[in-house]
């Protein structure tokens, strides 16, 4: 799970990842986040987290938010599965996720991920892809 956003394996856990949530991610975590949409050719102000409120919260060493992070949480499912689906293929996880999709209605995977249920909904779709259907 969020092996992209290198989750340690201790954090499998349900109840732990949700202790974390509450807490807030480290700003460090959002940060990678970043990198690593800018590293896939993706906007990098993702799930409403502009780059310049990651820098003030690091700044002054606060934590992210609860919602903050779990946007942070689900994108990083999202990226999770992508990978998997496209076996790691940059190209081919830009593309999905930046494009719309009929499936979708048109909306581009991204649009849909700023909500959890739209995330959610993103990770199903993706899933299917895993399992051969077409996306």
């Amino acid at each position: 799970m969020c092996s992209l956003i290198s989750f340690s394996s201790k954090t499998t856990d349900e109840i732990v990842v949700i202790d974390l949530l509450e807490k807030g991610f480290d700003t460090k975590l959002a940060k990678r986040m970043h990198e690593i949409f800018t590293d896939l050719g993706l906007p990098d102000d993702f799930a409403a987290l502009s780059k310049s409120t990651l820098l003030k919260r690091a700044d002054q060493h606060e934590n992210l938010t609860t919602e903050m992070s779990e946007r942070i949480y689900d994108m990083g499912l999202i990226l999770d599965a992508a990978g998997f689906a496209f076996r790691g293929n940059r190209l081919r996880i830009s593309r999905f996720l930046g494009r719309p999709n009929p499936v979708l209605q048109g909306k581009t995977p991204l649009h849909m991920a700023a909500t959890s249920k739209g995330a959610q909904i993103v990770v199903d779709l993706l899933n299917q892809a895993e399992a051969g259907f077409p996306v």
